[in-house]
């Protein structure tokens, strides 16, 4: 779970942060916008596709990004890529299927970045051997606890933040594949639809502490993911495909919304099929 800030000097700027960034952000009005520079953002799952993309969205929208994702080196090279806008941002390595990871990284980002107003998990996985004659038993497991079980960790560990600091927005990144029956195998399936389930459930219980949720269900991405389909598609069917810099902009749009409004679902489709 995310701990609470201590009395040291790191906890004294935490605090100016909080107040900058608006701490509890008690405003009169909750029809009214807050811009994204003044809005502190975690994306979990940063290091490439739609997390990178979004995750470079917002630091280029000015707002104090921490980013999270096993590999780190390609966090830090995005970092740099957006400097001086990335001044206020920070990464760190880490698994969002360990829960100790998740933990730590969501405590050192309220420390950091003094609240987080958006919490963005954009974490998947597929394999090829996806079939159910074909896909083994531990690959079931790994496709699940990254697809769906990283989300819960996620969702669990950041709330006692959210409710201390009086609400906040959770983008979940899933896929069309949760809506229809496809080719992406019954393991991919299965965590998707699990997603939804979670997200609906916690939807139902946070709602009146102001926590916010929507779920973007993406069509096919031209993200590396791509690659470990049975059958890469062409360069000529990625290029038709929607880009991981599409779906950056719609979770922009949701975190654009004041607090009084929820947009609790999003499909996006490429327009050529």
């Amino acid at each position: 779970m995310v701990e609470g800030t201590s009395g040291n000097t790191e906890g004294t700027v935490a605090s100016e942060k909080q107040e900058l960034v608006g701490g509890s952000r008690a405003r009169s009005d909750p029809h009214q916008v807050i811009p994204l520079p003044e809005q502190s953002v975690a994306v979990i799952g940063a290091s490439s596709g739609i997390g990178r993309a979004t995750a470079a969205a917002f630091l280029d929208a000015g707002s104090a990004v921490a980013l999270m994702a096993r590999r780190e080196a390609l966090l830090q090279e995005l970092l740099q890529e957006r400097r001086p806008r990335g001044e206020r941002a920070f990464a760190r390595g880490g698994d969002a299927t360990r829960r100790e990871d998740v933990a730590s990284f969501l405590t050192e980002a309220v420390r950091r970045v003094g609240r987080i107003d958006v919490l963005v998990i954009s974490v998947g996985l597929n394999i090829r051997a996806r079939t159910l004659q074909e896909i083994s038993a531990e690959d079931w497991d790994r496709v699940l606890a990254t697809n769906r079980t990283s989300a819960f960790h996620c969702t669990q560990c950041i709330l006692p933040q959210l409710h201390r600091q009086g609400g906040g927005l959770i983008i979940y990144i899933s896929s069309v594949s949760a809506l229809l029956g496809d080719a992406s195998g019954p393991a991919y399936q299965a965590a998707k639809h699990g997603l939804s389930g979670l997200v609906a459930a916690l939807r139902q219980e946070e709602t009146d502490r102001r926590i916010r949720t929507s779920i973007i269900f993406p069509g096919v991405v031209n993200t590396p993911l791509l690659l470990h389909r049975p059958v890469v598609p062409s360069p000529e069917q990625r290029a038709i495909a929607l880009q991981p810099e599409e779906v950056a902009q719609a979770c922009l749009f949701i975190a654009r919304m004041p607090p009084a409004v929820t947009i609790p679902e999003l499909v996006l489709r490429p327009t050529l099929p």
